[in-house]
């Protein structure tokens, strides 16, 4: 029985909660105690079909064609298959899975994802790489993408294909591996690196709420820019974790691009132009 499980996925876009899986991986492993290498068991694969458009990025980023997806299953149908598959491995291994994978995961398996998480162990290698036993150059070592950190830690090896999800799988069981052996203490170190995702969310869910807050702000603002050409929106005020951006004109496009970003409910149109408020409750 294999130790550790990879699992990654590739969606439509970025969003958790209108973006679909389009591709979904796992990479069963483990990690030779005498040489620290990975022992490959078995990997298993699937495209998705994601029954809505996938966004052009998508494409281009993962080199995907909409001829791979002729006949693909949705997820209801392999679901079964694919827990199977990781079923038997320990620890569930990702890649930032706390703060995107493991919500599409949920979404899209439910209940028996869930049940799965709860049984079982996790590790975000991304909260590995972050950490600060890790030393200082790798806290300013941005971003900390999966792709610049493998070719950080295996120069020399070649041939590896990211952005797709049963490449990035291998890639990761490699960094976990290579982490393992340069500094083998960092998953001992600090808060418990083998959580369960409830306890994970319990942890940082503040911290994610404050950053989330100022993604979407940012994410909002680059919107007016791109759009209507401005060096900065028509207002903008932070305080605390309440943000405010009014603009004057492009009403319409405005507010149908912003709602992709904000919720509905953020929105108050008024003859004076839009005026969009977030607002976390901390």
């Amino acid at each position: 029985m294999a130790e550790f499980v990879a699992v990654d996925i590739e969606t439509t876009g970025l969003d958790q909660c209108e973006d679909h899986i389009i591709e979904l991986a796992a990479f069963l492993y483990d990690l030779d105690p005498a040489t620290g290498n990975v022992t490959a068991e078995e990997s298993w694969s699937t495209v998705i079909e994601p029954g809505t458009a996938i966004k052009q990025f998508i494409f281009d980023l993962t080199g995907l064609k909409s001829a791979d997806f002729r006949g693909a299953p949705y997820i209801g149908a392999v679901a079964d298959e694919f827990l199977a598959f990781i079923n038997p491995a320990e620890t569930l291994v990702t890649y930032n899975g706390t703060r995107f994978d493991l919500a599409f995961l949920s979404r899209e398996l439910g209940a028996p994802w869930d049940a799965y998480m709860e049984a079982g162990d996790h590790i975000d290698m991304l909260e590995i790489v972050k950490r600060p036993e890790m030393g200082k150059s790798w806290q300013h070592a941005h971003p900390h993408k999966l792709c610049n950190v493998y070719k950080r830690l295996c120069p020399d090896d070649a041939g590896v294909t990211f952005h797709r999800a049963l490449g990035d799988c291998r890639t990761l069981a490699e960094v976990h591996a290579a982490i393992h052996k340069i500094q083998p203490g960092v998953f001992g170190a600090g808060p418990d690196p083998f959580l369960s995702v409830d306890e994970v969310m319990e942890e940082t869910s503040v911290m994610r709420e404050c950053r989330d807050a100022a993604e979407r702000y940012k994410r909002a603002e680059l919107l007016l820019k791109e759009h209507f050409k401005l060096q900065h929106p028509g207002t903008a005020s932070v305080n605390g974790f309440a943000v405010k951006i009014t603009a004057t004109k492009g009403r319409k496009r405005l507010v149908k691009e912003l709602k992709h970003l904000i919720p509905d409910e953020c929105f108050e149109v008024g003859p004076a132009g839009v005026s969009v408020s977030i607002k976390e409750e901390l």
